[in-house]
């Protein structure tokens, strides 16, 4: 009986060696997905755009936005004195994966128009956060979920629907304008 040998390093190694080649190679010629230029009347900045960002830094930056579905409306802290929107938000870079968004976030909140291609109606409220400082990002930060958090205090907890439309628009120097908007649910909040 014959025993034949597996050379490991022809079989395993040198093709893994040759697919981190061609990803480096690819990494030089990197064109960030958000490079483009704005007009002045679009761009605090002056129509300059995002600052850009050498490669292959770039795909670490946010390339989307999401509110998540745990996002609720309800009370806010144990004692039920405070009602508002408790928001999950997640950013995902250029890989598809969980990241930190350094920049400004802004919520608004509309009234929900059923069987309609645009379910926005009329403007509730709005909140604006800056999250540019790291010691106030990190306090946002869910490491273990890897998503931010924000509790956003005042918003209506009974409407005529059951239902409110929450958008979310995230703004960096680094990166173009991100958008996402989700129909939630509104329960009021249940007596002890």
């Amino acid at each position: 009986m014959e025993c034949h040998v597996i050379d490991w390093k022809r079989h395993l190694v040198l093709p893994a060696m040759a697919c981190i080649a061609m990803l480096i190679s690819a990494c030089g010629t990197y064109t960030p997905i958000d490079t483009y230029t704005k007009t002045p009347e679009d761009d605090p900045r002056g129509g300059r755009g995002p600052i850009p960002i050498p490669d292959p830094i770039g795909l670490l930056l946010p390339t989307d936005i999401r509110i998540h579905q745990f996002t609720q409306a309800g009370t806010l802290d144990e004692e039920g004195k405070h009602t508002g929107l408790d928001v999950q938000v997640e950013a995902f870079d250029g890989f598809d994966d969980a990241c930190k968004a350094f920049g400004v976030f802004r919520f608004e909140l509309y009234s929900f128009v059923p069987n309609s291609t645009d379910p926005k109606g009329g403007r509730l409220a709005s909140w604006e956060l800056v999250l540019t400082d790291p010691k106030i990002n990190l306090a946002h930060w869910q490491p273990i979920d890897r998503r931010y958090r924000f509790k956003l205090d005042g918003a209506p907890m009974t409407t005529p629907t059951g239902k409110l439309v929450l958008t979310v628009t995230f703004t960096s120097d680094y990166t173009r304008q991100k958008f996402h908007q989700r129909v939630i649910d509104v329960r009021p909040p249940q007596s002890q």
